[in-house]
Order: C-alpha cells, then sequence, then structure tokens
C-alpha cells in the first residue's frame, strides 16, 4: 500500500535541521546560502573523516603528555 501523502516542512523545522550540519561541519552558510561544504556528500563524509582522524591523533598525544606528567609524580 502506497501512501500519497507528502511531508511538509516548515521553514522552521528545515533551518533547524541546517543549523545541525551546520554544527557538525556538513553544510556551510555563505550569506542567506546553504552549500554543502566540499562538491559532492561523499567528499564531505571524507573531509569530516579526516578531521576525526586528526582530533583522535591530538587526543592521543594529550593522554601521552598527561600520562607522562603522572608517572612523574608518583
Amino acid at each position: 500500500m502506497k501512501s500519497h501523502s507528502k511531508a511538509i516542512w516548515t521553514q522552521g523545522a528545515v533551518v533547524y535541521h541546517l543549523n545541525i550540519f551546520i554544527g557538525s561541519g556538513i553544510v556551510i552558510k555563505q550569506g542567506r546560502k546553504y552549500f554543502l561544504r566540499s562538491a559532492s556528500l561523499d567528499e564531505t563524509i571524507e573531509e569530516l573523516e579526516q578531521d576525526i582522524l586528526r582530533r583522535m591523533k591530538k587526543m592521543r598525544e594529550l593522554a601521552r603528555d598527561i600520562d607522562e606528567k603522572m608517572r612523574q609524580i608518583d
């Protein structure tokens, strides 16, 4: 059974979700227009993956520094 109803989004709902995408780095806003951060969704996800890997590397470095300082205290 098919449904023939159409989803109707309010402007507020669209803006709310766009802001979530902006906050997560998927979408950027230039003036009154919204764009994917890269040329395609696949490229955008690839860039986000690289961002995450860079952040994880920094977290590991910080963890090593903290561990080293904790060993010096003991």
